[in-house]
């Protein structure tokens, strides 16, 4: 029930009305007036995506909680986008999800990472998910700085908590404290007046002994 009526909330907030054409609020210009939802394109771990030495990547669960809701998603490669699919198809949202950031950051290389940037600089979304939001930040496209880069390898757990601040909790309808799965990676913490911390981690995981 929780999450039903957030993804209707999410979707009264994304979407606006053009005479008969629902339309996203805040659509880049490049995204043609007729589509009637939201476009995502995923852009998985060029390295592990349909590689069959990681049988286990993707996890299914981005993708199945997304196409619960009436947004088309779509896979992408690093050679689709560096061609041009994200505009000349009127994508709305880039999604960068888990993987090992260096490995997105090799394949695009400064022309993907120049393409990217040009991508949300003219209107278009961008998600990070663990290593999608490393290499958000790296590119400079979230407004956040990577804290002790270091000591990335902090090991795993799927009773991660986390409290989610007054302005997370108003936002997506959740409960004061939730536990979710964390598998390695740097700390992020968000700079200037951009940024929106929705939660905080609580469980600290220092990884070996």
């Amino acid at each position: 029930k929780l999450e039903a009526d957030r993804d209707a909330r999410e979707m009264r907030k994304w979407h606006g009305t053009l005479g008969d054409a629902s339309i996203p609020l805040g659509t880049p210009m490049h995204v043609r007036m007729s589509d009637s939802a939201i476009k995502i394109a995923i852009l998985h771990d060029p390295v592990k995506w349909r590689n069959p030495k990681f049988p286990k990547y993707p996890k299914p669960d981005v993708r199945s909680r997304l196409g619960a809701t009436a947004m088309q998603v779509k896979d992408v490669s690093v050679p689709e986008v560096l061609g041009g699919r994200l505009a000349r198809e009127g994508f709305a949202v880039l999604l960068l999800p888990g993987g090992f950031a260096p490995h997105f950051s090799a394949a695009l290389g400064d022309a993907g990472e120049a393409i990217i940037q040009q991508f949300v600089s003219s209107g278009g979304g961008f998600v990070g998910i663990c290593a999608g939001a490393y290499y958000g930040v790296w590119a400079g496209l979230l407004p956040a700085e990577i804290v002790d880069i270091g000591h990335w390898k902090r090991g795993s757990t799927d009773g991660c908590e986390i409290a989610w601040t007054a302005d997370g909790a108003s936002s997506v309808g959740a409960p004061a404290r939730s536990f979710v799965r964390y598998c390695n990676g740097p700390i992020l913490r968000g700079t200037g007046r951009a940024a929106r911390i929705l939660c905080d981690f609580v469980t600290e995981l220092r990884g070996a002994k």
